[in-house]
This record gives structure tokens, C-alpha cells and sequence, in this order.
């Protein structure tokens, strides 16, 4: 008789663990943390941004803060040819046409249609 209650009791004891829990009865389970969402840019290439930057820092002429930003950028996207259009750029405004020549036939291993036709003109 007592094997009997006790075998009893262990099947209640094992069902008893086993069973999901209502969601009316006890504690409320906290929410998972919810990650913050980085913030959204305007466009798809990751250097764009910096890129942009050095543009108006070379047009306000600014070329030393021009060149850190663009080489910036091209660290972070080695292979944006916007990138070597505006080194290109940056480096015909400061006289140095060796190096903007440089800029302007490697921006060409990686460029699109309109970005082509501006670093063929800086060559």
C-alpha cells in the first residue's frame, strides 16, 4: 500500500513538472531586452557620410580636414570609387596632379557610369 501511494505521488509529482504553466497564474515573465536600432542613413554605401563631409571640407577649403575624412572613407570602403573622385578632386585643388591622376586611375577599377565619366575627366 505505501509503494502504491508513493508511486502514485511520484507520477503527480513528475506530471506536475512537466505541465506548462497558465499564463494567468503566477509571476509575469519580463520582456526580452529590446536592442536600440542603430540610427538609419539616407544611403546604402557605408563611407557616404564621410564622404560628403570631405566634399563641402574641400569646397570651403579646408583640404587638410578634406583629406582625413576621404582617407577615412577609404578605410572604411576601399572600394567606393566616390571615394578616389573626391581624392582626386581634393588633390587637383591643392596643384598635386600626380596624385590626383593616381586617385583618378584607381577610382576607375571600381566605379559606376557616372563616376567613371568624373575620373576620367580628372585623368
Amino acid at each position: 500500500m505505501v509503494s502504491r501511494t508513493l508511486l502514485i505521488l511520484l507520477v503527480l509529482a513528475l506530471a506536475a513538472c512537466s505541465a506548462s504553466p497558465s499564463r494567468e497564474s503566477g509571476p509575469a515573465r519580463p520582456a526580452p531586452p529590446v536592442e536600440k536600432s542603430k540610427p538609419v542613413t539616407t544611403t546604402a554605401r557605408p563611407a557616404a557620410d564621410l564622404i560628403q563631409q570631405g566634399r563641402l571640407a574641400r569646397v570651403q577649403g579646408d583640404y587638410q580636414r578634406a583629406q582625413g575624412l576621404l582617407q577615412r572613407a577609404q578605410r572604411i570602403d576601399s572600394q567606393d570609387a566616390q571615394v578616389y573622385l573626391e581624392l582626386s578632386l581634393l588633390y587637383s585643388a591643392q596643384g598635386q596632379s600626380a596624385q590626383a591622376k593616381t586617385m583618378a586611375e584607381r577610382g576607375l577599377l571600381y566605379c559606376a557610369s557616372s563616376t567613371c565619366t568624373a575620373l576620367r575627366k580628372q585623368l
